[in-house]
């Protein structure tokens, strides 16, 4: 096991982050199909049967601190030296177009180096999958909203969602950008 963990760190062209959420087990849900198991059920036997198992479910998570534990490996997508091609495609070309298929490249990239992991993974006997948005959506409520995300359920549909990407550009790069962008308007009139 040492050695395939050792041949999935060393197959890792770039930097990954783990990330481990520890937290109290919430059984509530189980113990509530629980009781209306017990509650349908026509056997008097069985019936007493689950509710000692209740209690014993419930006086085994008073006494111990029982955590759910959640490993999430985050991988990171760079540009690399697109930057420049950027540029020049919003001076020259169609800036949706060349949009559109940055943005594919960038899935495409992402979308192999997660099933690269995933499969080196495999190979150190961990099963991994892939996050949708709306598991991702709700992990970032539950960590932002701990209490909240307990008792309330976060009900989104992504598709709803208007934003489908955000960039985050440092000053220096707005200010390269309105430059440019004022440079094209002068070159075109």
């Amino acid at each position: 096991m040492i050695f395939a963990y050792r041949n999935f760190l060393n197959a890792l062209a770039y930097p990954v982050q783990i990330l481990i959420r520890s937290r109290a087990l919430n059984i509530d849900n189980y113990l509530d199909g629980l009781k209306k198991y017990e509650e349908a059920q026509e056997n008097e036997l069985l019936k007493l049967q689950t509710s000692e198992y209740i209690d014993y479910i419930r006086r085994l998570i008073e006494v111990a601190n029982i955590l759910d534990r959640q490993f999430y490996v985050c991988v990171p997508y760079s540009s690399g030296g697109d930057e420049q091609v950027k540029m020049l495609t919003g001076l020259f070309g169609s800036k949706k177009k060349y949009e559109d298929t940055y943005f594919d490249s960038a899935k495409k990239q992402l979308q192999q180096r997660c099933e690269a992991l995933s499969s080196h993974l495999s190979g150190v006997g961990v099963k991994s999958k892939q996050l949708t948005t709306k598991e991702i959506i709700q992990l970032f409520y539950d960590i932002y909203n701990p209490g909240t995300a307990q008792l309330e359920k976060l009900e989104i549909n992504p598709e709803e969602l208007t934003t489908p990407v955000t960039t985050f550009k440092s000053k220096q790069e707005m200010e390269e950008i309105e430059h440019h962008r004022q440079a094209s308007q002068t070159v075109g009139t």
